[in-house]
């Protein structure tokens, strides 16, 4: 549906930012995929605390670790989305509300697979039909004005957010790009300069 209502370029960046965003999602996956076939061992057990546990459990094994990935990936976001080209930074806003959605369907935990090994797949059947009627609504609704109704909200706090990033030696000790571009001055300056520039570049689109 992006590709029906935005330009190829919008869809490009859009793209890029989904791609980006599915780092965050690998949490999920990877712990609905390892917990399935235990709910599946333990869905006939009279004593269903056993697999009580397992849900809250799996629930706390997919929350927090998404929420941890997310805000490396937020924090990360400028330099992962420019790896794609200069003009793919355009996607950051979008970045926001992906991880946030991602990290939202994180907290219910692999929820559909116990439905699905408990006899419950119609109900599973019928929330996602609900959720991609309210999605193709939303998406028509929504799309076409996306770009300047969520980024001149979060104009103010991204500047304020990019540039307390950049004051810090964050980009030199944890991504790596001291070793990878620049190395420190005489003056102890750590900040990679192939950071400094990229960061002027899209403090500038946000003004």
């Amino acid at each position: 549906m992006v590709g029906m209502l935005m330009t190829p370029a919008d869809v490009a960046v859009y793209f890029a930012t989904v791609k980006t965003m599915a780092l965050v999602h690998f949490v999920f996956f990877a712990v609905k995929a390892g917990v399935a076939n235990q709910f599946a061992a333990r869905i006939e057990d009279k004593d269903k605390s056993v697999l009580c546990d397992l849900a809250r459990r799996s629930t706390t094994w997919t929350f927090w670790p998404s929420l941890a990935m997310g805000i490396i990936v937020l924090l990360a976001g400028p330099w992962l989305l420019a790896m794609f080209g200069a003009a793919f930074t355009d996607g950051y806003p979008l970045l926001f509300i992906m991880v946030l959605g991602v990290v939202i369907r994180s907290s219910i935990g692999p929820a559909e697979s116990l439905l699905n090994m408990s006899g419950n797949q119609n109900i599973c059947a019928a929330v996602f039909g609900c959720v991609l009627a309210i999605n193709i609504a939303l998406n028509f609704a929504l799309i076409p004005r996306c770009m300047e109704c969520m980024a001149l909200p979060l104009q103010p706090l991204l500047r304020h957010f990019l540039r307390r990033l950049h004051s810090t030696p964050l980009c030199a000790n944890v991504l790596g790009y001291r070793c990878l571009h620049s190395r420190a001055s005489e003056s102890g300056n750590t900040k990679c300069l192939h950071c400094r520039k990229l960061m002027s570049k899209f403090l500038n689109k946000y003004r």
